[in-house]
């Protein structure tokens, strides 16, 4: 599922096996995504960047690179999920990244479930 300047709704939906991320967000999108489910992808499960916002909610990432990943300024709201046994981290941002809330679960993620590699932080 791929978002690039546009808004919407993703519910309740599976991306699986692909050989990239399993939803990417970029540039200015800002779409909401909730309930959907990420597995078994070769990249990452869910994926923000650029200037991308939106919200994330009760979604699921499983046997991804990384579970969720934030990078280049990017900002949506993320309650409610959970991330497991991915290859890298659960949870991972960086660069001028915001929106990782408190109410988020991982476990059993091989680089460890939270990784904060903003600036200053």
């Amino acid at each position: 599922v791929w978002y690039e300047q546009a808004s919407g709704v993703a519910s309740t939906n599976t991306a699986q096996n692909n050989r990239s991320d399993g939803f990417y967000i970029g540039g200015s999108a800002a779409p909401q995504l909730t309930g959907n489910t990420s597995k078994d992808n070769t990249g990452s499960g869910f994926v923000w960047s650029d200037q991308a916002s939106g919200v994330a909610s009760n979604n699921t990432a499983q046997n991804n690179l990384s579970g969720f990943l934030l990078y280049g300024g990017a900002s949506p709201q993320l309650t409610g999920n959970t991330s497991n046994a991915n290859t890298d981290f659960g949870f991972a941002w960086s660069d001028q990244t915001s929106g990782v809330g408190p109410t988020n679960t991982a476990q059993n993620n091989s680089a460890g479930d939270f990784y904060d590699g903003t600036s200053g932080n």
